[in-house]
């Protein structure tokens, strides 16, 4: 993500907030296993960057037009890199996915 300017864990909650679309700081935080602080701490950095705007008189977060900008550019660049993982560990991304689910869930 380097070459994008970002880290991976701002590539991740950018995505988070584009997928949520309105989703409140405890839903964010909830579906990323993230605590709340941690959580709004890195929405105001990227905020600062002008990659995310706070809704007035809110606790949610969207993305700006930079905000997206930066993610459709650096998606590309994460799926290749996702494919090329999951083909070199020869298993399915999404069966992982639905386990670890499920051992939120337990």
């Amino acid at each position: 993500m380097r070459p994008f300017g970002l880290t991976g864990a701002q590539f991740t909650l950018l995505n988070a907030v584009a997928v949520a679309k309105g989703a409140s700081v405890s839903k964010l935080a909830e579906s990323l296993s993230m605590e709340r602080t941690t959580l709004s701490r890195n929405l105001k950095l990227l905020g600062q960057r002008g990659f995310v705007a706070r809704s007035e008189g809110r606790s949610q977060y969207e993305l700006t037009s930079e905000g997206r900008k930066a993610l459709k550019s650096a998606f590309p660049a994460w799926s290749s890199v996702q494919d090329s993982i999951e083909a070199s560990l020869e298993i399915n991304l999404e069966t992982v996915d639905q386990v670890l689910k499920g051992l939120r869930s337990a």
